[in-house]
């Protein structure tokens, strides 16, 4: 029974990190700054909401190593 709820929140937990890790905007200035170039321009830059997201990745992530650290200790 418990084993059946950690796998759970941990397949939840994985399902978060990747939603979380896609939603942030690229740091790079390759050629997706050809096209981001304006947001800036246009004050479109969203920084609190990257913020919050980077925020929310550093949490989520560690709940996912603690998860998969009891994963494996109740799966021994």
């Amino acid at each position: 029974m418990l084993t059946s709820v950690v796998i759970a929140f941990h397949a939840v937990l994985t399902v978060a990190l990747i939603v979380v890790i896609l939603m942030q905007s690229g740091k790079s200035a390759g050629l997706g700054s050809l096209g981001g170039g304006g947001d800036t321009i246009f004050g479109k830059k969203r920084k609190g909401f990257d913020q919050m997201l980077s925020r929310a990745t550093v949490w989520v992530a560690a709940f996912f190593m603690i998860s998969a650290l009891l994963v494996s200790i109740i799966r021994g």
